[in-house]
């Protein structure tokens, strides 16, 4: 079960996300917690594209992740950052001060923890 407060270890099987918005290397508005099914997972919707709740998303930051859903993610403009960071509010700071990375669709990767950022 995931908990809606730390992050995931496995982005393909999350199924509760919080969504922001980034404008010029900051947080702008509120946080939006969205919830998808079981069957609406990214590892359940391989062949598929994103569900529509993750649609126009441009980064996802996860504890885990493996290369094929990278390189799918990345043919839809999402770029995938791995962090051993549980908080979602330390790793989203991560990312805005440069500490946090894209993953190069191909690498795999592991480590983490509930929900995707």
């Amino acid at each position: 079960m995931q908990n809606r407060r730390s992050i995931s270890p496995h982005a393909g099987r999350c199924r509760n996300f919080t969504l922001t918005t980034v404008v010029h290397g900051r947080e702008v508005g509120e946080r939006t917690q969205v919830s998808i099914e079981k069957e609406r997972t990214l590892h359940s919707t391989t062949s598929e594209g994103l569900p529509s709740m993750l649609e126009g998303v441009e980064l996802l930051i996860t504890g885990g992740v493996g290369p094929g859903l990278v390189q799918r993610l990345a043919r839809h403009g999402v770029q995938v950052a791995v962090t051993d960071e549980a908080d979602p509010d330390r790793a989203l700071q991560a990312w805005l001060v440069g500490d946090l990375h894209p993953e190069a669709p191909g690498a795999e990767s592991d480590g983490g923890r509930g929900n995707c950022f």
